[in-house]
């Protein structure tokens, strides 16, 4: 008899198609879902609806440019109104990040140290397994130790799963040449999907980003490499099935880490790609926003890159029902953290800055010091690493010009990072705001 309980996909699929056994009812497992996955094919996969849309419904964007990914990220989070809009307690979540390969590392493949981050964050909302999950180009069944996610990955609290089984899904509208996909059952059975792309030039997609990241969610027809299928077709059908493989899976939140992008060609830096500094990070629930986003950073940054190369995946993702991919339609938020330089003087207060706050790490107090040119109205607010707000802003009015010290007290609150960050408005002669962030860690 399996153990393992069915899931609800798997219970709805089976009953709407007369799959289902009186022993699946009962109890399910390795046995019964290959077997379901044998006799069946699936619907794409139902994504959550997307919490973080503004009053008209549109979806809202957060771009931070920064220098400390986990100060970014929960900048972003904070600004969308905190990762627990979208995660609840004891949900299971899948990251899928992009392990394009072994041999390269970031911005190759996406760096670790940024998906351990992201497993903290969501820790703090969720006590469910938080998985981690990329087929990749790589065969070897060693290879999240070969791109460095083992023991990164399970150290930090999360699963790293191989992915073997898999559903055969295809959408109702598909003509009949078009082959069914095999999805992993591990993608397609996620409660929680969040797409972690690299930002990258592709050869054969001209952008490898939040479309382009599933591509290892599922393997290609008849059970073969999902690449090798893909570089079969036509230039157009290629990105047009691009768009259609991330179609089957529909994930809840994309974060884009692009702090370092791959220009000029791709996916790898041994094709002739080349690594330039972003700096910047997107956060959304809608991909064909997020998408559209990342190919502006790109054409900023690659004059060698023409945004109208991607328009086949966006015009088959829109049609698709994915999201917008008018930036018109959506609410966009930047938030640049790197703040503004100081004055060569330590002695003169002619610019703004946020200091490290000290000490750092600290319990139970630890002091905040930051410096204003003239008065202004100041914002300072800590949050943890999900974006949620920690108790009331510690300033939050008009002050004088000059440096100030505020003192920031972590009892009753667990051990862990937080962020701070310092908004300003324009002051009383014109000129513009401010906006810094740093990260502190509370050790009891």
């Amino acid at each position: 008899m399996c153990g393992k309980p069915i899931t609800r996909r798997e219970f709805i699929a089976g009953v709407g198609k007369g799959t289902l056994t009186t022993a699946a009812l009962v109890s399910g497992g390795s046995l019964c879902r290959p077997l379901l996955a044998a006799g069946s094919r699936m619907d794409p996969r139902v994504r959550l609806p997307n919490p973080y849309v503004n009053a008209l419904g549109q979806p809202r964007l957060v771009c931070v440019e920064g220098d400390d990914f986990a100060t970014m990220l929960a900048a972003a989070l904070e600004e969308l109104g905190g990762l627990d809009l979208l995660v609840n307690n004891n949900q299971e979540v899948l990251i899928k990040p992009n392990l394009v390969a072994s041999g390269e590392l970031y911005p190759t493949i996406t760096d670790v140290n940024s998906v351990v981050t992201t497993i903290q964050a969501l820790q703090q909302v969720t006590t469910g397994t938080i998985k981690v999950a990329d087929k990749g180009s790589i065969q070897s069944e060693h290879f999240y130790h070969d791109v460095g996610f083992y023991p990164a990955v399970p150290n930090a609290g999360g699963v790293l799963v191989t992915m073997n089984d898999t559903y055969a899904v295809r959408r109702s509208t598909w003509p009949p040449e078009i082959p069914d996909f095999l999805v992993y059952t591990d993608i397609y059975d996620a409660p929680l999907i969040i797409n972690f792309p690299n930002l990258k030039r592709h050869h054969a997609a001209s952008l490898s980003g939040t479309l382009k990241n599933h591509v290892g969610t599922v393997a290609g027809p008849g059970g073969g490499p999902t690449r090798e299928y893909l570089h079969s077709l036509p230039d157009l059908e290629f990105k047009q099935t691009v768009a259609e493989i991330a179609g089957l899976i529909n994930p809840e939140l994309c974060i884009v880490d692009a702090r370092t992008i791959m220009t000029v060609t791709g996916p790898y830096q041994g094709w002739g790609g080349v690594p330039v500094p972003a700096n910047r990070i997107i956060v959304c629930g809608d991909p064909v926003a997020a998408e559209v986003y990342a190919s502006q950073i790109m054409a900023e940054l690659d004059a060698t890159y023409d945004p109208a190369s991607t328009q086949p995946q966006l015009d088959r993702a829109v049609e698709l029902g994915m999201g917008t991919a008018d930036l018109g339609q959506a609410e966009v938020i930047y938030l640049n953290l790197t703040g503004i330089p100081a004055s060569a003087d330590p002695g003169r207060c002619d610019g703004f800055r946020l200091e490290p706050n000290y000490p750092n790490p600290f319990n139970p107090s630890t002091a905040i010091t930051f410096s204003l040119p003239h008065p202004c109205r100041v914002r300072l607010q800590v949050f943890d690493l999900a974006g949620r707000k920690v108790g009331k802003p510690l300033v939050n009015g008009a002050m004088p010009a000059g440096l100030h010290r505020v003192e920031f007290h972590g009892e009753g609150l667990p051990s862990g990072a937080y962020v701070y960050r310092l908004q300003t408005t324009a002051g009383p002669f014109g000129g513009d705001g401010f906006t810094a962030a740093g990260k502190m860690t509370l050790l009891k």
